[in-house]
């Protein structure tokens, strides 16, 4: 996966520097656009490792986060430019929407890999190529990975006494959502296989990105009701552990479906999807497991099959 990237983004870089030298080239040696250009390369002789407007970005970084070096609020919310990047806050957008990992991960690999042409780390006769392609690559790929795999707070969950009555009736309950989830995801697995050098071009037709979106509302109806249900305290794990793949595999089809506007999301979301077919069948491995530990009634439930 991070090779893909690594490819991705060096081809991005070279791309942008052939765009910029050929809008620039195209004015003629003595056009303001050029002569722009010339005091902005000029301006790139300041110290490097200072902070000019003492907002806690050393100079480097304004270059790399794109941010005005001689104004300590580039985007003007009232925040320093330092302490928004150290929160995890974009320097370029006013608050409160905000942040880094909810924004789109194309137009900011975008943005840093002009930023790094511009500073020179990206540029491939740098000697820091290797390392600032291997830094932004891994960020990004972080990036994405975060915003697929929301948090599920488990503490305020509500369960029940262990007695069998209750146990019986949680199998009962949760059993159309397994049976739904697994027969949703083997459709995917198929729809995929079938199509798999069309889905793996990652630039989906209509047809396609409507299917991950009806999954992803699917996911999304089966999180729901899975948050209706109370599981009995000796299954709050088991539970938890549904919520939290549900929610994962809502987040998924969603970016997958969002291909057009986020292709860098929706690569990182398609290769989470194929990995979730090692997940499923563990999940309800462990609750066939604990149902008969438990010697629980299956009877007309997903598990008498």
């Amino acid at each position: 996966m991070a090779n893909k990237f690594k490819l991705f983004v060096g081809f991005l870089a070279l791309m942008a520097l052939f765009s910029v030298y050929s809008f620039l080239n195209s004015f003629g040696p003595s056009s303001s656009v050029t002569k722009t250009a010339n005091i902005l390369k000029n301006s790139m002789s300041f110290e490097v490792d200072s902070d000019t407007d003492k907002d806690g970005l050393k100079n480097r970084d304004e270059s790399y986060w794109n941010t005005d070096f001689q104004n300590p609020d580039t985007d003007g919310d009232g925040y320093l430019d330092g302490e928004e990047v150290a929160s995890g806050h974009d320097p370029l957008i006013p608050g409160p929407n905000d942040l880094l990992n909810n924004g789109n991960l194309t137009d900011k690999l975008s943005k840093l890999t002009l930023s790094g042409l511009y500073e020179g780390s990206l540029r491939p006769d740098s000697p820091n190529y290797e390392k600032s392609l291997n830094d932004l690559t891994l960020a990004v790929i972080d990036d994405a990975i975060k915003s697929l795999n929301p948090e599920i707070s488990t503490d305020q969950l509500q369960v029940i006494s262990s007695s069998k009555e209750n146990q019986t009736r949680y199998i009962k309950e949760i059993s159309p959502i397994l049976d739904g989830l697994l027969s949703t995801y083997l459709f995917e697995v198929r729809m995929i296989s079938k199509n798999i050098n069309t889905v793996n071009n990652y630039n989906l037709v209509d047809e396609y990105t409507k299917i991950f979106k009806t999954q992803s509302q699917k996911y999304d109806e089966y999180y729901q009701s899975g948050l209706r249900i109370t599981p009995p305290k000796n299954w709050g794990t088991n539970h938890a552990g549904l919520l939290k793949l549900l929610r994962d595999l809502t987040e998924t089809n969603l970016a997958i479906s969002n291909n057009k506007t986020d292709p860098v999301r929706a690569m990182v979301a398609m290769d989470r999807l194929v990995g979730f077919f090692d997940i499923i069948p563990k999940l309800i491995e462990s609750y066939s497991e604990k149902i008969k530990s438990q010697e629980i009634n299956t009877a007309s439930t997903f598990f008498e099959k």
